[in-house]
């Protein structure tokens, strides 16, 4: 019976490592823009692909619906979610006041560690447009908005936040693309400028338009891609 369930327990591990992985490898996929907005997520096919059984997949689909970048549907079961447009308008309406806000918070709170930390992500983007690499500017601008919050020492108003980029997130590759990956880290640029000039309205002008910016994009996007 012992070793009955110790063959359980071992099953049941696997099962876990093998979840785990194929969520991992998935979750970057989606966010990296590489699995697009409203691209079916097929049980058979993913476990084909991983070598492996459907219950580990369907696990990993799970979880990746939990964090709301998986959605099922009566028709086409797993898709990667895909917003309406009133959504994504709602949203960045939503992220582009609670930016401005957290970067006028960023200010009461600003420091020499957390300024070299903007430094140090910003150059590290400049590079990767520099040499077109869409997928790494992409996690690149979403660090700097992380360590923005973080400077506003706000966890309220950090948890709200995260929460939205998680709704958003899998579209920030649609907006590098969109407007050009130089283009991207220039707005980040003026941002982390701002910021270093103590001008807290400067700042909330910068992230605003920034979060605008990206919103116009993606419902460009929206229209072409009907």
């Amino acid at each position: 019976m012992s070793e009955q369930r110790g063959i359980s327990v071992i099953s049941r591990l696997q099962i876990d490592t093998a979840a785990t992985k194929v969520h991992a490898a998935l979750r970057k996929l989606i966010v990296s823009g590489d699995i697009g907005p409203g691209s079916r997520l097929i049980e058979t096919e993913l476990a084909g692909q991983f070598g492996i059984s459907r219950v580990p997949v369907r696990e990993a689909l799970q979880q990746l619906e939990n964090e709301g970048l998986v959605t099922s549907t009566p028709s086409r079961g797993k898709i990667v979610v895909r917003l309406t447009t009133a959504e994504i308008r709602d949203t960045y309406a939503v992220r582009a006041v609670l930016e401005g806000l957290a970067g006028r918070l960023a200010l009461e709170n600003r420091s020499v560690e957390m300024y070299g930390k903007l430094r140090d992500i910003l150059a590290r983007m400049r590079e990767a447009a520099e040499n077109g690499d869409a997928r790494v500017v992409s996690q690149l601008d979403a660090d700097f908005h992380m360590a923005v919050w973080e400077m506003s020492s706000n966890s309220v108003l950090s948890e709200a936040l995260t929460r939205l980029l998680a709704r958003i997130r899998i579209y920030i590759p649609i907006t590098v693309r969109e407007d050009g990956a130089l283009a991207t880290w220039s707005e980040h640029a003026e941002i982390l400028a701002a910021l270093e000039s103590g001008d807290p309205v400067a700042v909330e002008e910068c992230m605003r338009h920034h979060i605008e910016a990206s919103a116009a994009s993606l419902a460009q996007w929206g229209e072409e891609s009907k």
